[in-house]
């Protein structure tokens, strides 16, 4: 951004970990635009990525745009959905058994107060086709982020789970392919926050990433990941990462299958000056442990913000795509 708005930034990564081009701006319109993810369309070799625009006066709308393969604009920007109220932690999953999207996001939509889900199946190029609204009141839900599992032909859905008073929690649930509800499956520990959820299909299993407040004191953060089987219950492996003084935030996980890998993405805090780059490390799918313990920096200039990262992978061009917030200031 100018230095006075954030603005989505793209960059795409070869499977052995290094850059293809440069940066490139998918969301720049001179307001804020921010939290974006990213899924992977493997008909058409695209990628659409969602985040959230300013359309005036702090009132955040989902936004989405279609990004080809080598990092081009397909067409511009979309605002595909006006509640008259604010949209927060925009997520979207690609179902390839029928060539559409799901994009999900919160939205007190019911007026009491109380963020809930509301969800929209889209077609590829990003028309609507159907919208739900799922009510979790009294509580209130954030940081929505979502995965297609090809199996059952259902969504999973991770988000931060809260009484809107002090206790706050992971969640997953299911969405079926129209999107509706099958309740909450699992809550997951407390100290845990911004989780991210990806299907792995040949374990017929989800991975979920999370921030985890190792030491109990708000200044430290890891990132943690866990499985938890395809029946979505309980989480029965999990492993962190984190190095001592630091703060690991926003983490994300995009999977490998040629090497039956998990590419974790995470916002390093480098100084207390609002300086923030982004980083990924390769994690064994089977164990959770790190392939290797060396990271490398996806986005990393000085003196600038590039945080909140998604990141996906295109197994028709052996590549990822990473997008993040960045701001130039």
């Amino acid at each position: 951004g100018s230095g006075s708005n954030f603005d989505i930034y793209g960059q795409r990564v070869a499977s052995n970990g290094t850059k293809i081009g440069g940066a490139f701006p998918i969301f720049n319109s001179g307001s804020n635009e921010k939290n974006p993810q990213v899924a992977w369309n493997s008909s058409q070799n695209e990628y659409m990525v969602i985040c959230e625009y300013d359309s005036g006066g702090g009132l955040y709308q989902a936004r989405i745009q279609r990004v080809s393969s080598a990092g081009s604009l397909n067409g511009g920007p979309s605002t595909f959905f006006s509640t008259g109220n604010i949209q927060r932690d925009p997520c979207i999953a690609y179902n390839s058994s029928e060539n559409k999207y799901m994009a999900a996001f919160a939205n007190d939509y019911s007026g009491d107060g109380l963020d809930d889900l509301l969800n929209i199946a889209l077609d590829a190029n990003g028309n609507v086709i159907a919208g739900a609204y799922m009510s979790w009141s009294p509580y209130v839900i954030k940081k929505l982020r979502a995965t297609y599992n090809t199996q059952t032909n259902e969504y999973l859905v991770a988000s931060e789970l809260t009484d809107n008073v002090s206790a706050m929690r992971i969640a997953l649930f299911k969405l079926n392919s129209n999107g509706g509800g099958s309740g909450i499956s699992v809550g997951l520990a407390q100290k845990m926050y911004s989780p991210y959820v990806i299907y792995n299909p040949a374990r017929n299993e989800y991975a979920v990433s999370f921030q985890y407040d190792y030491f109990s004191n708000g200044s430290e953060y890891a990132v943690g990941i866990m499985k938890v089987n395809s029946s979505v219950m309980d989480p029965f492996i999990w492993s962190n990462f984190r190095a001592a003084g630091n703060s690991f935030l926003w983490p994300t996980i995009a999977y490998y299958s040629s090497k039956d890998e998990y590419l974790a993405a995470f916002t390093n805090r480098v100084n207390s000056s609002g300086e923030y780059n982004l980083q990924t490390i390769r994690i064994s799918a089977g164990t959770l442990a790190q392939v290797t313990t060396e990271t490398m920096c996806v986005a990393s200039e000085d003196g600038k913000a590039e945080q909140k990262g998604s990141v996906v992978f295109n197994s028709s061009s052996d590549q990822f795509l990473a997008v993040y917030e960045y701001i130039n200031g």
